[in-house]
């Protein structure tokens, strides 16, 4: 799978119904690095559940997100592709020697070292694009750092050229950096110069299990495109900023910010109104009952 398909698929599965939840479990693998050699293990995870996901794409679900990069312990190439040809990993050797890279090491991000490696592989890759939206999923909630991630990011996303793949989803991507950035002007005219999603084909007489499967797979990623876009055009009317707003989270994740507003619900117009919806309220009480089994239980 390349490197960006799943940062630009994300919305599109999230409106789905949750599937039966997998439970996230380390697993340690063992690794040679492409570079020297250097035998060491990596953990990551062999199972895991998502539901969901914050505006700038990071998902909600039963591991960290990003997925952690393998990195190899001595010379710190962060190993974000399963293969490299034989020319690349000489230049991957020649670009971890680097002062520029090995200054990476203490002052960047796993993902973002890795998008400064791919951009560098392969000038105006989309794939390093994606990379650095994952390095804002890494980054610190108001730091410095995620600003600039966010910064760099708007400004690669809106210089692809209209041909990418994915190229719209990346695009509303980049009307959410300038959101976060506070940049509110920026994302309305970004926004408003994206073409209206093309309605879902129509069904077809006869047409083939596999078709009308396609066509309906379509037609839902179409309608969770649109309703992304609408929310986002939502915060930036309001001025909204914030990096996790209650009415762009998934059910679950708002039940569980609602539990813990507790009474202050009452202070915010916003939560009242998400806050009080019956599925969410249905969901609190269940989170509620929850967490009174485990207290009683001592956990």
């Amino acid at each position: 799978m390349r490197i960006h398909l799943l940062a630009a698929l994300a919305i599109l599965t999230s409106s789905a119904a949750p599937a039966p939840a997998h439970a996230g479990f380390p697993v340690r693998v063992k690794m040679r690095c492409p570079v020297g050699g250097e035998q060491f293990t990596h953990t990551t995870t062999a199972s895991m559940s998502t539901w969901g996901e914050r505006p700038d794409g990071k998902p909600y679900g039963s591991w960290t997100f990003p997925l952690a990069l393998p990195e190899c312990p001595t010379n710190g190439l962060i190993v974000f592709r399963e293969e490299f040809s034989r020319a690349e990993k000489a230049t991957l050797q020649r670009l971890i020697a680097d002062p520029a890279y090995r200054a990476l090491r203490s002052s960047d991000t796993p993902y973002y070292r890795a998008h400064w490696l791919e951009g560098r592989l392969n000038p105006g890759s989309v794939d390093a694009t994606w990379l650095l939206l994952r390095a804002v999923w890494e980054a610190e909630e108001g730091s410095d750092r995620r600003a600039r991630y966010l910064r760099e990011f708007a400004q690669q996303a809106e210089a692809a050229p209209s041909s990418t793949e994915y190229w719209t989803m990346l695009q509303l991507r980049a009307v959410n950096a300038h959101r976060e950035l506070g940049e509110f002007d920026a994302a309305r005219a970004r926004l408003a110069t994206l073409p209206t999603p093309p309605a879902p084909p129509a069904a077809v007489a006869g047409e083939s299990e596999e078709a009308a499967w396609a066509r309906e797979e379509a037609a839902e990623q179409a309608q969770a495109m649109a309703a992304y876009r609408t929310g986002l055009q939502v915060l930036i009317d309001r001025g909204d900023a914030s990096i996790a707003p209650l009415d762009m989270l998934p059910e679950r994740e708002v039940a569980e910010r609602c539990v813990d507003l507790g009474d202050r619900i009452a202070e915010s117009d916003l939560a009242q109104r998400v806050c009080t919806t019956e599925a969410v309220a249905a969901e609190m009480e269940e989170i509620r009952s929850i967490r009174a089994e485990m207290a009683a239980a001592g956990g």
